[in-house]
């Protein structure tokens, strides 16, 4: 099997990563040094969006094709103090020995439109400070041209577009 090409695009600071291959189009933040501030959702997003739609417009001029995700989500990463970890599993009402757990998301009409996962446990920081991490992660329902393209609208600080070309 051919290895899969992985592109990295880094900015000059080092904090966000943009990551082109066949199967994915990722944007991630990422903290370097104590100084760096996270910059918000919404300028994020708009930093995803406007690279996908330059991705979408390349592939459209030289492939002819359209460029539609099959698949989203957004990822929020949190570190807490291990003294902090009680409280952050009792929000969830997860048990402490349970890593993950999954939450269908209702929409208006009751039928699910997306997944909320909740994961949680210890990590070590780059420093090699032992933390608490939480990972937050909506994967909304794409079940139609429409709905997906609506919906490739960001990513917090880690997430993907899965996306496949149309003909």
């Amino acid at each position: 099997m051919p290895e899969l090409l992985r592109f990295w695009f880094i900015n000059d600071v080092g904090t966000e990563i943009l990551q082109i291959q066949p199967d994915r189009f990722v944007h991630n933040w990422r903290k370097v040094g104590e100084e760096a501030e996270y910059p918000r959702y919404e300028r994020i997003r708009r930093t995803f969006l406007s690279e996908f739609l330059r991705l979408s417009r390349v592939i459209k001029s030289h492939l002819g094709r359209e460029l539609m995700p099959n698949q989203c989500e957004i990822t929020y990463v949190n570190y807490f103090g291990l003294e902090d970890a009680p409280d952050a599993l009792e929000f969830f009402r997860m048990p402490e020995d349970f890593p993950q757990i999954r939450f269908a998301v209702p929409g208006p009409e009751g039928h699910p439109i997306g997944r909320l996962i909740v994961q949680a446990g210890p990590a070590v920081t780059r420093a090699g400070a032992r933390v608490f991490q939480l990972m937050l992660t909506v994967r909304p329902t794409l079940n139609s041209r429409s709905h997906r393209r609506a919906q490739v609208h960001g990513h917090g600080k880690g997430g993907y577009c899965k996306p496949a070309l149309q003909p």
